[in-house]
């Protein structure tokens, strides 16, 4: 373990109906997304909300996530346990536009408590 998270890029298909999913009750999330939904943990219905909404927010990760075919490498902070993505949060709605600064979107710690 070097405290680096190293995610390569990737894609995925937009769920059309992401929107109308974020509106679900908690009780139909579980029953939709989980496959033992009496034993999930109390942030799993929060966290599946989050990667909808990141999904809705970056409909084309290889362009807005992934810019330029570059892995995000997260390092492990020694004084506040987080995960922080190195050189800061990409945003902009094209790769033009990005700014190399940290923002407030989901980031790789929302990712890593989906697999808690």
């Amino acid at each position: 373990h070097n405290g680096k998270c190293v995610i390569k890029p990737f894609d995925y298909k937009v769920m059309l109906d992401a929107p109308m999913w974020l509106q679900r009750t908690d009780s139909f999330i579980l029953s939709h997304c989980s496959t033992s939904p009496l034993v999930e943990p109390p942030h799993f219905c929060g966290n599946m909300r989050a990667v909808l909404r990141r999904m809705i927010s970056d409909p084309q990760p290889k362009v807005t996530l992934f810019a330029g075919g570059r892995s995000r490498v997260y390092t492990l902070s020694d004084i506040t346990g987080l995960w922080v993505l190195e050189g800061g949060e990409m945003t902009g709605a094209g790769t033009e536009n990005y700014k190399n600064t940290p923002t407030k979107h989901w980031g790789v710690n929302d990712f890593m408590r989906c697999f808690k």
